[in-house]
């Protein structure tokens, strides 16, 4: 693991994010889908279907993967070189731009229901880095 982390922090900076980026995606993404594959058997279990069991697996896509993606950036960046408040927000602002894209355009006062846990990761993530709680060995 230690020689893994060496070999990320000698790509340069771009690269390093970009590769942050596409990791942090496919990570998120696939967690996502785990549990999407979980709530979709607690479902049937329970016997709900219907437009009430859509609506609910669409708003709990973006509440599963934004999070999930603003803290693995977030963290993947702070272990190339440190990061500051400027990777969780680009991070939150892609995410909500592809919710966007992918829900249609929804309300201002949707948007905690659709963004909200991508909020707090995204609130959690800036404190953490500017309290200097997030510490990595060099």
């Amino acid at each position: 693991m230690a020689a893994l982390l060496r070999l990320y922090r000698r790509i340069p900076a771009l690269p390093a994010f970009v590769l942050a980026t596409v990791v942090a995606s496919a990570t998120s993404l696939a967690i996502t889908a785990a549990c999407e594959f979980a709530i979709s058997k607690v479902l049937n279990q329970l016997d709900i279907s219907g437009p009430a069991a859509g609506v609910a697996v669409i708003i709990l896509i973006p509440n599963i993967v934004l999070p999930f993606f603003v803290v693995g950036l977030t963290l993947l960046s702070h272990l190339h070189g440190g990061a500051s408040w400027k990777t969780p927000t680009f991070a939150l602002v892609v995410g909500a731009m592809a919710t966007w894209m992918w829900i249609g355009p929804f309300d201002v006062l949707f948007a905690p229901v659709v963004l909200g846990l991508a909020i707090l990761a995204w609130g959690t993530s800036c404190y953490m880095l500017r309290a200097n709680r997030v510490r990595v060995s060099r």
